[in-house]
C-alpha cells in the first residue's frame, strides 16, 4: 500500500521495544550472553590483540602464514571488534553494566584515531599492506569489515546518540562512494563475502544518506553482471568446479525486513518469533502492546494479550511455522546422503557420546531406524537448572560391518544386526558440550533400509 507507514521494520533497530520474559527460554539465554559471554568475548579480544588492534601497532601474528591462503588470519579483526560492539550496545540498550560500557568507550576511541585522512578505516590495509587497498574484493574481506563497522555504528548512534562512531563511518562510506562504482576512474567491484549491502541500506534508512544507498545499489546490480568484472559472479566458476559455498552468502544477500506498520489508525504485527515476551509499539504520543506467554519451544499453546488506544486497530499476523501440525521425519532430505535427523518442533536434536558413552567413532558407524520407538523426558540440567526434553529411541541401533566405510556416511554397506535392548538419547543441539564426555557429536544419522 502506497500509505503504508512502516515504524518497526529492522530488527536490529526495534530491539529494545521486545522485552523477553527472564524465565522464557530466550530470556534465559539472553541472561547467560550479558552475564557470561559478553565479558568472555571480552576477555578474548583482549588476550588476543584485537582489542588493541586499532591502535595501529604491528602485531606478532601479523606475520604468521594463513591457514586459509591468501587470507591473513587476523584480517577479520576489524569485524571481531565491530560485532562485539554492536551487541554490546543492544543489551545496553535496557541493562547497565559498567565495564562493558567502558570498553565500549575505549573501543569508539580507537577508532575514530585510526580513521586516515581520507576517511580510510581498516587495520590490515593500514598496517600490514598499505598500498594494496581495494586491490582484490573478493577474497580479502575489505568491504565485509566496512559493514560491520557501520552496524556497529548504528547501534552505537541508537544507544548513545553522539555521533562518536556514526560520523566517521559515514566519512568512510564517502570514500568507498568516491572510490568504487561504474564510472571511471571509479573501481568497478563489489565484495566476495556480502555484508556491507544491508549495512548500507540500513545506513540509508536511519540518516537519509544517499551515498549509502546508491553505493548498496551499485554493489547489488554489480554482482553476478556478465560484463562485471571477472565478467560473471565471483562464485558461479567455484559452485560448478566444487560444489557448495558458503551458504550464509546467499543469506545476506537475500535477507529481507520483518515489518510492523501503522495505515490510517490500523497497526499491523507480523509474529515470526514465539516465546513469551512483549512488544511495545509506538503509535503518536501512547503505544500499542501485544504481550505473548508461551511455554515454547517445549509447549505448543501460546497466548497473546493486546492493548492499543481507544480508535486504533490492531492486526496481529502469526507465522504458522513448518513443525506446527505435525510431527514427523522428513522423508525427503535435500541431499544424496541417506541420513535421517530427528526435531521436535523447532528443536533440531544431536546424540552425544556423554548420553550414549557406548560410541567411540562420533557415531560414524552407527544406523538409526527412524521407525523405532520414540520416547519424551523431561529433564532438569544439574549445572544451569534449565529444563530440557530429550528424546529416546529404543531398539533403533544397529552398526556398519566394515571399519573403512566409517568416515562415509554415504557409502552403501551391509550392517549387523540391531543389538536388543539398546538406546540412543538425544538432546537438543543447542544443549550440546560441556557436559564431560569425548566430545563426540553427531545430528544426521545414518538411516537403516528399509
Amino acid at each position: 500500500m502506497a500509505d503504508r507507514k512502516p515504524i518497526l521494520d529492522n530488527p536490529q533497530a526495534t530491539f529494545v521495544n521486545t522485552k523477553f520474559d527472564p524465565n522464557s527460554f530466550c530470556g534465559r539465554k539472553r541472561e547467560v550472553v550479558f552475564q557470561n559471554t559478553l565479558l568472555y568475548q571480552l576477555k578474548v579480544l583482549k588476550d588476543t590483540g584485537r582489542y588493541d588492534a586499532f591502535k595501529l601497532k604491528w602485531h606478532p601474528s601479523y606475520s604468521d602464514e594463513p591457514d586459509v591462503p591468501p587470507i591473513p588470519n587476523h584480517l577479520f579483526w576489524d569485524s571481531d571488534v565491530a560485532k562485539w560492539i554492536e551487541g554490546a550496545c543492544y543489551f545496553l540498550q535496557s541493562r547497565q553494566h559498567a565495564e562493558i560500557e567502558a570498553a565500549v568507550h575505549e573501543l569508539v576511541a580507537m577508532i575514530q584515531s585510526a580513521q586516515q585522512p581520507d576517511g580510510y578505516l581498516n587495520i590490515h590495509f593500514t598496517v600490514v599492506e598499505p598500498t594494496k587497498r581495494f586491490t582484490n574484493l573478493r577474497d580479502l574481506h575489505e568491504l565485509y569489515n566496512a559493514g560491520h563497522l557501520i552496524e556497529a555504528a548504528l547501534a552505537h548512534e541508537q544507544l548513545f546518540h553522539t555521533g562518536a562512531l556514526l560520523r566517521p563511518l559515514e566519512r568512510y562510506v564517502d570514500l568507498l562512494h568516491a572510490v568504487l562504482g561504474p564510472a571511471p576512474p571509479q573501481l568497478r567491484g563489489y565484495p566476495g563475502h556480502p555484508e556491507i549491502e544491508l549495512a548500507l541500506l540500513r545506513l540509508h534508512k536511519a540518516t537519509g544518506s544517499p551515498k549509502a544507498l546508491a553505493l548498496a545499489r551499485f554493489f547489488l546490480d554489480e554482482r553476478g553482471r556478465p560484463d562485471g568484472v571477472d565478467g560473471r559472479h565471483f562464485y558461479d566458476a567455484g559452485v560448478q568446479r566444487d560444489g557448495p559455498v558458503e551458504a550464509i552468502r546467499m543469506v545476506y544477500v537475500c535477507l529481507l525486513p520483518t515489518e510492523c506498520g501503522e495505515v490510517a489508525g490500523k497497526v499491523s504485527v507480523n509474529v515470526h518469533m514465539y516465546g513469551s515476551a512483549t512488544l511495545t509499539v509506538p503509535v503518536g504520543d501512547s503505544a500499542v502492546t501485544v504481550k505473548q506467554e508461551s511455554e515454547w519451544p517445549y509447549d505448543g499453546k501460546i497466548g497473546f494479550e493486546v492493548k492499543a488506544p481507544e480508535g486504533i486497530e490492531v492486526d496481529v499476523k502469526l507465522r504458522i511455522p513448518s513443525w506446527a501440525s505435525e510431527w514427523q521425519v522428513s522423508p525427503d532430505l535435500p541431499a544424496d546422503l541417506d541420513i535421517v535427523a530427528l526435531a521436535r518442533g523447532p528443536i533440531v536434536y544431536c546424540v552425544e557420546d556423554v548420553d550414549n558413552p557406548w560410541d567411540d567413532d562420533h557415531f560414524k558407524s552407527l544406523i538409526f531406524d527412524p521407525a523405532s520407538k520414540i520416547t519424551e523426558t523431561l529433564e532438569t540440567d544439574p549445572t544451569t537448572n534449565e529444563k530440557y526434553v530429550s528424546l529416546t529411541a529404543h531398539d533403533g541401533v544397529s552398526f556398519l560391518k566394515t571399519p573403512d566405510h566409517l568416515a562415509m556416511p554415504e557409502a552403501s554397506s551391509t550392517a549387523e544386526a540391531g543389538q536388543p535392548g539398546k538406546t540412543l538419547k538425544f538432546v537438543p543441539y543447542y544443549f550440546r558440550a560441556n557436559r564431560g564426555g569425548k566430545g563426540h557429536m553427531r545430528v544426521g544419522l545414518r538411516r537403516k533400509s528399509s
